[in-house]
This record gives structure tokens, sequence and C-alpha cells, in this order.
């Protein structure tokens, strides 16, 4: 059975031509079968000034990303190492955008939750006795809801920040320096895969936050509950004794 891709690229790797023209040259390469122009041209010179990248971080018809590595003064086993890196800055990225729409739709959910969850907490001050089972089992409810949420979407956002530092290393260890007027790869994504990642780091904050409110509400609710018992106990007593008093006046009355 044929699975999803979840990430796929095309990599190129060239040797230098040493005509100081790399730049229009990957812009060129970077063209697509379809006519597709590589648009806003990302490169950085990378592994001190041994190699370039160049990346338009778009996808091409076939759903491919495209990346040319061109070599200079750089050993085999360098190489190696940049192409397993620059793969694995594109798969981690897209592991961890999975969490996006995850942390999109958990937004509107968490937000219906907070306003009934606000209600219910309101509604408590003013409670009667009678009410406290009702608004108890709405506690539970939310709970439990709370509770199945976080079973997946807790681990799809944890996940994303996992890939996140994992693509960030793989950048830093590229260790890259400008070329000319063109963003590096590092500025690119910090500008459109940061705020990203940062949203789903919100919403896993806020996810916890309201799991909390939750506990800290259903712990407030039983310790009413549990003091209004004590209140009925202490009733109780109290006319259990006033009936024993009333029996041994009676008794000794008799007597």
């Amino acid at each position: 059975e044929t699975g999803q891709v979840i990430a796929a690229l095309r990599l190129a790797v060239l040797a230098d031509d040493a005509s100081g023209a790399n730049e229009a040259r990957a812009d060129r390469l970077l063209r697509t079968d379809d006519g597709m122009e590589a648009g806003g041209l990302i490169g950085a010179s990378i592994m001190d000034n041994t190699a370039e990248i160049y990346s338009d971080f778009r996808l091409d018809a076939a759903g491919f990303g495209r990346f040319l590595l061109i070599g200079r003064d750089t050993r085999p086993h360098q190489l190696g190492r940049s192409v397993q890196r620059i793969i694995d800055i594109e798969v981690g990225r897209m592991m961890a955008m999975l969490a996006y729409p995850e942390a999109r739709d958990l937004t509107n959910v968490l937000r219906e939750i907070e306003s009934t969850l606000s209600g219910l907490v309101a509604r408590m001050d003013i409670a009667t006795s009678s009410e406290e089972p009702e608004i108890l089992q709405d506690v539970i409810r939310l709970s439990a809801e709370i509770e199945q949420m976080s079973t997946y979407s807790a681990y799809r956002l944890d996940a994303a920040r996992s890939y996140r530092e994992l693509v960030r290393q793989n950048l830093h260890d590229l260790r890259q320096s400008r070329l000319g007027w063109l963003q590096t790869p590092t500025e690119f994504l910090e500008r459109r895969f940061d705020p990203a990642m940062n949203f789903c780091d919100a919403t896993n904050a806020r996810l916890k936050s309201v799991s909390e409110r939750i506990s800290r509400a259903s712990a407030l609710l039983g310790t009413r509950v549990e003091i209004d018992r004590e209140r009925q106990n202490q009733e109780l007593l109290g006319a259990m004794n006033e009936r024993a008093a009333l029996q041994l006046r009676l008794q000794e009355t008799v007597e």
C-alpha cells in the first residue's frame, strides 16, 4: 500500500566552474520543466566558504522542493554531510509543519472550552447546593474532553518542537555566511517557518493551561461540595444531639 509523501526534494550537486556567476547559474537551473521560474532565490556560502547552497523553498508541479549545492574546495565526505543536513532540514521542516493544521483546529476548540469553563466558574459563585451536582458533571465532561484532546494533540505539538530543534541544529551546522544580497536559508526560515512553530508552541501552552484551569475548577467545586457535606453532617449531628437530649429529659420526667 502506497503511503503519503511527507517531503520530497530534488538536490543537485555541481562543481564550481570558477565563472563567479553561481547566482545566475542557480536561478537558471532552479527553473522547472513546466516553465516555473525560481522565485525569491535564497542562498548562502556554507561550510567555511567551501560550498554554496541555493533554493527558493518552493515546490515544483510534482511537489518536490529544489536545492542546488555547488562545491568548491570541498571534500566528498564534507559534501555528503552537507547533503544529509539539507535533507534533514527539509524533512524536519515538513514533519514539524504537520502540527500547524492541528494547532489551528485546536485553537477553535479551546476557545469554546474556555468560554464554557468561564461560565461554569462564574455560575459556581451563585449556585445553590442543589445545582452543584450538575455543575460538577459539566466540569467532569470538560475534563474528559480536554484529556482526550491532549492524548493526541500534545504529542503532535511536542513532536513539532523536536523537529524544529532538528532544523535549527542542521542550519547551524551548515555554518552559513551571506552571499551578496540573498537571504540565507536561516533568515528565510526565521520569517516563514518560526512564526508557524511559535503558534504551535503557544497552542500547546494554551492546551496545558486550560487543562490546569479545569483541574483547579474541579478541585474548587469538589472542596465546596465537601464543605456543604460537612455542614450537612454537622446539622444532622446537631439534630441527633437535640433528639437525644429531648429523649433524656423525657425519660427523666417519666422516672
